[in-house]
């Protein structure tokens, strides 16, 4: 039974390892409200990042008319690798466990997407998310508790409300909205972690504000948390039901999209139009390069956190491997978009690359005949490369490169990776293109002038076009459009290039004038331009299609529109929003030198004798002007002049709600104190609670109380676990350190474990027994990820056993007690994947060896291989089949191995069952009551329809089925995701067999020895008896306040009888 726990612990540990040496030394800066933590020379970026959250801070409060409390920590990395590499890990519970309740960590990673703009975003969002957890949750564990009890605020409230508040609704979350299919908006809202889901998830913010004002925000997160209820909180504010809320919300977004798409050419009407297939749907478009002269293009392609280079041949539609691949799979690295930049030489020899390789980026020189590699490293102040381009005389390459916080220009010497600064500021420079002489690198930025001015809030802008002169490192500026963005320029001819733009609202393809600068659009396409990558002939662009990239080739003449683009709605609001704020930005000019006029100038006092007289006194010399009012049939009678103010003076202009923030004036960002770097200390916090109804077979009902704590980073956890019983006769505790900064994981555990064991003698006559067994252990033992699917460990355990017969009536005590080491190793793969708690794709493997030796009994010893197998297969709209397989076999000499009885379920609340008239929940009679075969006795579960230990031996094999029919989810017609969300309907099989001797059908084994009589006379027989168990039924479970509750009907067949059913009730989340 314990060795059955320690298996299970090292099973649940498999995620916290990662496959990586060299752990970043941390280290962090500290703003008024917060801590950023960073490694390496970033200290520039996490600067940045602490500004960024300040502002944040300020905004989100204002919104919220809420002040923060507390201090936040962020930790920050400049792409997905690096964090990754850092041996970083996120601190979340893989499985959904009942009674498992995950506490609020003040803390966020943001990870770099390579611009200033996509950076305060970022930042804004990861705030967003701390500052509504601390307002839901209160900063009191009664407060966590009862929010996890009775609030479930889904993904959609919490992940989409955040994201809407970091960037609000952009051209590019239209783009995506209308690339889905409609029948999976609402599937998309509620499941799921990419970028997809939460574009989606914005749309209900976004209709939300657009209907109702962006006042009821704050309304609506207030009332949620006082009724502890979404539906209660959307009624009280928007006096609508989730139901409601749902219909309009996706009336809103097809509406648009449809409206969007009238009088434009869909993709798939382009003539010459070529759709580059994937090799896979799992794959993901991560950077791509058509090549100068041949019908192949160049594409990274991403699965699982792998990044892999592919040659793909437009005629014959077929892909060759490069061998270059860089990454690992990693949960964070696939969750985390990162693009590695590619680029021909004009000669179409060599393809440039940019790969990962802890610590470094490296720039690869991929040779296209012989498919050798050359991989130089970039510096280690290099933090990302978001694009590149070859000059056309194939001498020079020209980087967009995130280096020290700041997104700049750089070149280098082909073959070659010097990177020389051709920018310096803290503007973005982005998507660099030479022209065709090589006398100017075109690009886009969000600087609003030709020489870089150093204004602080460059973050807010748009992109607009530039060129610069490599020769004289002059810049000019080639578009100016506010609220416009303009990206990825490449040249057409010496006068002209080509340009994305969203000026209608829908990413199309301009044609802009270098000299003259007037601009036309070429494309007018329904659906927006990602990305594009262009040669002299063809055209190579990226489209959302169905929710995912997909790339298309055409030849350049053949991208021309039909009719001139109109503006989408989205751009209408825009448009209307920029000009408002230009107005108020006018109005509170001209409040603002109404409130403070202009001083005049210092004058000395001979000056003063010649000035001429003031109009103030100029204006007293006058006659006084008077006022009539005349009325018809009334005398004329005077009036008072009013007011001068009360004609001229200007409204007010309108500010945000900032009464929360009374004692604390507007940062402004170059005004934001930031502290040095320092030395990052160990700083642990809480992170779960456990608090469930555990039960045991042998100590019956009782409680599991835990908590797991970890520091900052999770190199260091801590779990502390007790069980206590409600018959006060039986216990466990233990305690268990784990070390997670390198590589290699290291963990030290102690335990303490005592069991009351009364075996009845069903035989007739006889006496029953009462036993305690104490064990005392310590265990150490190391885990080595090889790849971050598979990992090995190996680990020692001490074991203070002891067995104290209480039948002191006894003329003879039955005690014994002993002292023994014992040695495990093991192999873990495990790729599942799980969404909300539950397990949807994947398999879990392990295989493992246990060896136990005697310390008093040199003779003593046994031995046990064990193989466990788990799979799950999404059959449709997450109807998943799972299969399990487990075997084992004990070495050693018979009444020395370890004991297995089949049989039961975990967590089994209603497990009492009436046989030949005795209330019992398993035959004890069966439990083999000797010191070893107790102590590492393991009950094999599920088996539906049985006692445990219904069968028992020293070798097993048990095989299980389950259907899983997510039923509330592929019914469900409204956001509404409470404890019912996840309701399954599970269909089930079971089948298993446990022996002693030979295989399962040998006669030697118990379950074909029956013994009638009574003592003294017994008569053994032997028959000929089936060695296997089935089982089979159905049952339903749902998760509900923070618990899993199942329950199933079974019927058992054992040596081919069908037995009566079993209902059952359990609180597990296992198998």
């Amino acid at each position: 039974m314990l060795f059955a726990l320690a298996t299970t612990a090292a099973f649940a540990q498999r995620h916290t390892a990662q496959p990586f040496s060299n752990p970043a030394d941390w280290q962090y800066v500290a703003s008024e409200h917060f801590d950023v933590f960073f490694s390496r020379d970033q200290e520039a970026s996490a600067q940045t990042v602490a500004r960024f959250a300040e502002l944040s801070r300020y905004e989100i409060g204002s919104l919220f008319d809420y002040k923060p409390e507390e201090r936040f920590t962020l930790v920050y990395a400049a792409n997905a690798f690096e964090l990754v590499h850092t041996n970083f890990t996120p601190n979340f519970i893989r499985e959904r466990k009942s009674g498992y309740f995950e506490l609020p960590r003040r803390e966020a990673v943001v990870v770099d997407p390579g611009n200033r703009k996509g950076l305060y975003q970022e930042v804004k969002k990861q705030v967003a998310t701390l500052i509504l957890s601390e307002f839901s949750h209160n900063n009191r564990l009664s407060s966590v508790m009862q929010s996890h009890l009775l609030l479930h605020n889904p993904q959609w409230f919490v992940e989409g409300l955040a994201a809407y508040i970091a960037s609000g609704w952009t051209f590019e979350d239209e783009m995506w909205i209308q690339s889905i299919r409609k029948e999976d908006i609402l599937d998309l809202a509620l499941e799921g972690d990419t970028h997809l889901n939460e574009v989606v998830r914005k749309s209900i913010w976004h209709y939300i504000v657009y209907e109702y004002g962006e006042q009821k925000i704050s309304e609506i997160i207030y009332l949620v948390n006082i009724a502890h209820s979404v539906e209660s909180g959307i009624i009280s504010v928007l006096g609508i039901t989730l139901n409601t809320l749902t219909d309009r919300w996706r009336e809103f977004v097809i509406a648009r999209a449809s409206r969007q798409a009238e009088g434009r050419m869909e993709i798939s009407q382009l003539p010459e139009l070529h759709d580059v297939p994937l090799r896979s749907p799992d794959e993901r478009i991560t950077a791509y390069a058509y090549h100068p002269a041949t019908a192949m293009l160049a594409v990274y392609l991403e699965k699982d956190g792998q990044h892999r280079l592919w040659f793909y041949n437009k005629d014959t539609e077929t892909y060759q491997p490069t061998g270059l691949s860089f990454g690992v799979g990693s949960i964070i690295a696939e969750r985390l978009r990162f693009e590695a930049p590619l680029a021909w030489s004009p000669d179409g020899k060599t393809l440039a690359a940019v790969a990962y390789k802890h610590p470094r980026l490296q720039l690869v020189y991929v040779d296209v005949e012989s498919k050798k590699t050359t991989a130089l490293p970039l510096g280690s102040e290099v933090q990302r490369i978001n694009s590149m381009s070859w000059s056309h005389d194939g001498a020079r390459l020209v980087f967009s490169a995130l280096v020290n916080g700041q997104v700049d220009l750089y070149t280098t010497a082909s073959m070659e990776a010097e990177l020389e600064a051709l920018t310096q500021d803290i503007y973005d420079e982005l998507d660099p293109s030479w022209s065709l002489n090589d006398q100017f690198i075109f690009f886009s930025s969000n600087r609003q002038t030709e020489q870089a001015d150093e204004l602080p809030h460059s973050f807010e802008r748009d992109y607009d076009l530039f060129a610069l002169e490599h020769a004289v490192n002059e810049t000019r500026q080639l578009t100016q459009t506010p609220a416009v963005n303009e990206r990825f320029p490449y040249p057409v001819d010496d006068v002209r290039l080509n340009y994305l733009s969203d000026e209608s609202g829908i990413a199309n393809l301009y044609s802009l004038h270098i000299f003259d600068k007037n601009s036309s659009p070429v494309s007018n396409l329904s659906q927006s331009i990602e990305s594009l990558a262009a040669t002299a002939d063809f055209l190579t662009f990226a489209s959302p299609i169905w929710g995912k990239l997909q790339l298309f080739i055409i030849p350049n003449e053949r991208m021309k529109a039909a009719r001139p683009p109109s503006k989408t709605l989205l751009r209408l609001d825009y448009n209307t929003a920029y000009q408002r704020k230009l107005e108020e930005r006018q109005l509170a000019n001209q409040y603002a030198e109404q409130e403070e006029p202009a001083r005049p100038a210092e004058t000395t006092p001979a000056q003063e004798k010649e000035q001429p007289p003031k109009a103030e006194e100029e204006e007293k010399e006058k006659p006084p002007v008077r006022y009539y009012l005349f009325d018809e049939g009334t005398e004329p009678y005077e009036v008072r002049k009013p007011e001068k103010d009360a004609f001229e003076r200007l409204p007010e202009p309108v500010s945000v709600n900032n009464s929360v923030f009374a004692d604390e004036p507007k940062p402004l960002y170059e005004d934001i104190a930031v502290e040095g770097s320092q030395r990052a200390a160990t700083r642990w916090a809480a992170d779960y609670l456990a608090l469930n109804i555990d039960y045991d077979p042998v100590a019956r009902y009782g409680l599991n109380l835990g908590m797991g704590l970890s520091d900052l980073l999770n190199h260091h956890r801590l779990e502390v676990e007790i069980n206590p019983y409600f018959n006060l006769k039986n216990g466990d505790a233990r305690l268990r350190y784990t070390y997670m900064r390198h590589r290699i994981d290291a963990y030290a555990e102690a335990g303490f474990a005592f069991r009351h064991f009364r075996r009845e003698n069903f035989l007739g006559g006889g006496d029953s027994l009462i036993f305690r067994y104490n064990r005392t252990y310590l265990k150490a033992g190391a885990r080595y990820p090889l790849t971050a699917y598979l990992s090995v460990g190996l680990e020692g355990q001490y074991h203070l056993l002891e067995r104290k017969d209480l039948k002191i009536i006894r003329p003879v005590l039955l005690n014994d007690n002993d002292q023994a080491v014992s040695a495990h190793a093991y192999a873990l793969f495990d790729n599942s994947r799980q969404q909300e708690g539950y397990y949807y794709k994947g398999m879990q493997a392990m295989f493992s060896l246990n060896s136990y030796y005697s310390l008093n009994q040199s003779d003593f010893a046994f031995h046990t291989a064990s193989l466990n197998l788990v799979h799950y297969q999404e059959l449709h709209q997450r109807i998943v089949l799972a299969t399990r397989l487990r075997s084992a076999f004990s070495f050693g000499p018979e009444s020395q191995k370890q004991q297995f009885y089949m049989g039961g379920l975990d967590d089994w609340i209603t497990s009492v069952f009436f046989e030949n008239g005795i209330r019992r929940p398993l035959r004890s009679s069966t439990l083999n009551s000797g010191l070893y075969p107790f102590h590492f006795q393991e009950f094999l579960t599920p088996m539906h329809g049985f006692l445990f230990s219904t069968r028992e031996g020293t070798k097993y094999v048990l095989a299980n089925f389950e259907v899983r029919f997510p039923i509330s989810r592929m019914a469900r017609r409204t956001l509404q995701s409470g404890g019912l969300y996840n309701l399954e309907i599970i269909p089930f099989f079971d089948a298993g067999t446990v022996w002693r001797r030979g295989n399962p059908f040998s006669q030697k084994n118990p379950t074909d020895t029956q013994i009638v009589g009574s003592p003294p006379i017994t008569v053994q027989l032997q028959t000929l008896k089936s060695p296997f168990l089935f089982g089979f039924g159905t049952g339903f479970r749902v998760f509900l306040m923070g618990y899993s509750l199942r329950v199933d009907a079974g019927w058992g067949i054992d040596d081919n009888s069908l037995r009566a059913p079993v209902i059952s009730t359990t609180l597990s989340k296992r198998f």
